[in-house]
């Protein structure tokens, strides 16, 4: 589920991208120095800025989540799979295959 602030993230990304281009442009100068200037799609569809959200979210990496709560069972499946890459045994590929056998039954 995508929060409304993940939405409101996702129409600003949009707005951001709009604004961004060429073509006849409906926004004011004020308008495009209060929109971000980068880390959004370069995509003029609503659905691909929310995938972009929700991605960023679920991934568990603060920096890269818009400064939106970020989903916990994404940040502890990210943290559950750096622990087991850190691992030098080199059983990575078994564990994390049966961690998502067991996730996604």
């Amino acid at each position: 589920m995508i929060p409304a602030a993940g939405f409101n993230q996702a129409l600003i990304n949009l707005k951001a991208y709009c604004c961004s281009q060429n073509s006849p442009n409906p926004c004011t100068q004020a308008e495009k120095d209060k929109l971000p200037k980068t880390r959004y799609p370069e995509s003029a569809y609503f659905f691909d800025h929310l995938v972009d959200v929700t991605m960023r979210r679920l991934d568990g990496i603060a920096s890269l989540a818009y400064n939106l709560k970020l989903d916990p069972t994404g940040k502890e499946r990210r943290e559950y799979i750096t622990e087991v890459a850190k691992n030098p045994s080199g059983a990575q590929g078994k564990t994390l295959e049966d961690q998502y056998k067991k996730y996604r039954s």
